[in-house]
């Protein structure tokens, strides 16, 4: 029996579908019919069905293209056809029916529309879908490794997530905590000989009551790395030498004492950090120490002493405490920032439960550090990810959709929000994919499920609905329209069966669904918000009787109940990526349980194959 078609757009907007992606060719464009009844009659008799039967050959019905975007499709339209088109453009039909008609695929879904007349003046319509991209993302669930996706989630993490300056613990504060243990007192010899000094046998010198405060870090950020600045204030300290030997020489039974003081002793280095094998380290190098200020006050001081005490504490000290500070950074401070770091990474199993039933599907979302880079503002991270599932549907593809606009990727407005967080589209499609494979939208309807779903449409004269739906492209998050990100879902089948005032019928549906998007903060998470579908295309084939009556139950269960609740499965259940946290208790364990440095978001904008969350410390 030849194909009835139905054409249907809840909210008329138009839909592109033969252009390049934004800076190509001029898009050539069809609207969607508003559907105006919404509490259709369903006394109408049979439709007569027209005598054409119309369709598409390649691409093929729920394709995945890559390659050159200029495509030919073909198909047939068999039947006294008065007039063809192609999405609105005209088509011309050799003798025997078939045709090939050139049109320029657009990254993501496009849908071809193709309508004919026949003699008699009855329109008919053919709807299917394929999805283009010159990038296509492969997954193996055995080796989810190899899935491994560069940069799928960027971070930015400005210079006061290092050091706020002010009460709040940060990096600054767990640096400071490891360099307070080092004690200055251990590097200065309480007592100490020196002979031949000054015509006598030796020189007996003893420094004790050393002080000082406790270290104060400072950090900078530069190209170079992570520099760290330790300031240990007010060292002091009391000298006393007694010198013996040469009874006959009144100088060598002298004894002296006073004290020695420096404003500060300072330490600095820089933090070189590397990335390997997903993991941080990070080593002090350029090391340096200072004693600043540095004063002798002894009454009557022999040269010898002022001399030693100068060499003991500018030179000696300096030299044992730049030592000292580079062993802690390098045992201490640079692993415990390397784990501090490395914890941004997430690694988490999710449990999506289904539109029905109980058979949850398990999706793997893993992440390593892939990349750590220090600039004069703060540092930015990369973390390499995946999302994989074990396949329960086998649907042909390339795999899962890649970002393919152009437009290389970099944070702004670094200043403003310190904290940024970009989570790549090439990860949420491959999410998407991945739900998909796992079986999310292959859904078996039973009497009792599909019951549920009627008892929320009023006034439908349907029974004994049972079925099944089964999506033959995922679902994939488009970001390259000029109007904002879009959800789109192509070819996405439903074969139903059902009696209508008491008659059986059966009916396969394919849909494509466009709707507008946006990605929102909920507490630790990146979520999905999906608005009202743009566009919804919906073909039907009409396997028993039933004509006008059954396509308009059809048409007002699926845009009232089925397509809602997919996207509320889809935006409640599915789309959700944690937002990296840098959990200082993992560089100290000393800190309370929670001591975090979180994203606070102000605000989410779109940008070349990113969602940018910008936001403050928190």
């Amino acid at each position: 029996m030849p194909a009835r078609l139905i054409h249907v757009a809840a909210f008329a907007v138009a839909l592109c579908v033969a252009a390049a992606c934004p800076g190509g060719a001029e898009r050539v464009s069809t609207s969607s019919d508003a559907m105006n009844d919404q509490s259709p009659s369903f006394a109408d008799g049979p439709t007569q069905a027209t005598a054409l039967e119309l369709s598409i050959t390649t691409p093929a019905r729920g394709a995945t293209l890559k390659g050159d975007p200029a495509l030919t499709v073909k198909g047939s339209v068999i039947g006294p056809a008065t007039a063809v088109t192609l999405n609105g453009a005209p088509v011309s039909v050799a003798s025997d029916g078939s045709f090939n008609h050139a049109v320029q695929a657009v990254y993501g879904m496009n849908v071809l529309i193709l309508e004919a007349t026949d003699d008699k003046g009855e329109a008919q319509k053919l709807v299917q879908s394929f999805y283009y991209s010159t990038r296509w993302l492969q997954t193996d669930p055995q080796k989810p490794s190899t899935a491994m996706l560069d940069s799928a989630v960027r971070g930015w993490l400005g210079a006061s997530v290092f050091e706020s300056g002010g009460a709040r613990i940060d990096i600054a504060t767990v640096i400071e905590r490891v360099l307070q243990s080092i004690d200055i007192a251990s590097l200065i010899p309480s007592s100490q000989r020196i002979n031949n000094v000054v015509g006598c046998d030796h020189a007996d010198i003893t420094i004790s009551n050393v002080s000082f405060s406790p270290g104060q870090v400072a950090l900078t950020t530069s190209a170079s790395g992570l520099g760290v600045k330790v300031r240990f204030a007010n060292l002091k300290a009391n000298v006393k030498a007694k010198l013996s030997g040469k009874w006959f020489n009144p100088a060598c039974l002298v004894k002296v004492s006073g004290k020695v003081k420096a404003s500060a002793v300072e330490v600095t280095t820089t933090l070189d950090t590397k990335v390997s094998g997903g993991k941080l380290t990070a080593t002090a190098k350029g090391t340096a120490a200072k004693v600043k200020d540095f004063d002798i006050d002894i009454s009557g001081i022999w040269g010898f002493l002022t001399n030693w005490l100068v060499n003991r504490f500018e030179d000696d000290l300096a030299r044992d405490l730049e030592s000292m500070v580079k062993s802690e950074i390098d045992k201490q401070v640079g692993p415990a920032l390397a784990s501090g770091i490395d914890g941004l990474a997430f690694n988490e199993v999710l449990e999506i439960q289904p539109l029905v039933g109980n058979q949850a599907t398990s999706v793997t979302l893993a992440s390593t550090l892939g990349e750590l880079k220090f600039e004069a503002a703060g540092a930015r991270y990369a973390l390499d990810g995946t999302a994989v599932a074990q396949p329960v549907v086998t649907h042909p593809s390339l795999g899962s959709l890649g970002y393919a606009c152009g437009g290389a990727f970099g944070f702004t407005d670094k200043s403003k929000y310190p904290m940024q967080l970009a989570i790549g589209d090439d990860l949420l499609n491959q999410l998407l994919y991945s739900l998909h494979r796992g079986g999310l939208l292959k859904i078996k309807l039973d009497k009792e499920e599909a019951g549920k779903l009627l008892a929320t449409i009023g006034n439908l004269p349907v029974t004994d609905l049972q079925g099944e739906l089964d999506a033959l492209l995922p679902p994939v998050i488009n970001t390259c329209q000029s109007g904002g990100p879009l959800l789109q879902i192509g070819d996405l089948r439903a074969k139903l069966a059902f009696k209508l005032i008491g008659q059986p019928a059966e009916i396969i549906v394919h849909l494509a669904v466009e709707a507008p998007l946006t990605l929102r903060a909920d507490g630790a998470r990146i979520k999905l918000s999906i608005s009202k579908p743009s566009l919804l295309e919906i073909e039907s084939k009409d396997i028993t009787a039933g004509g006008s009556k059954v396509f308009k139950a059809v048409q007002l269960l699926l845009e009232a109940t089925l397509v809602p609740q997919l996207i509320k499965l889809l935006e409640d259940r599915s789309i959700s990526v944690p937002i990296p946290e840098l959990d200082l208790q993992q560089m100290d364990a000393s800190l309370p349980a929670g001591t975090k440095v979180r994203l606070k978001v102000s605000k989410i904008v779109h940008r070349d194959g990113y969602t940018v969350a910008q936001g403050s410390v928190e």
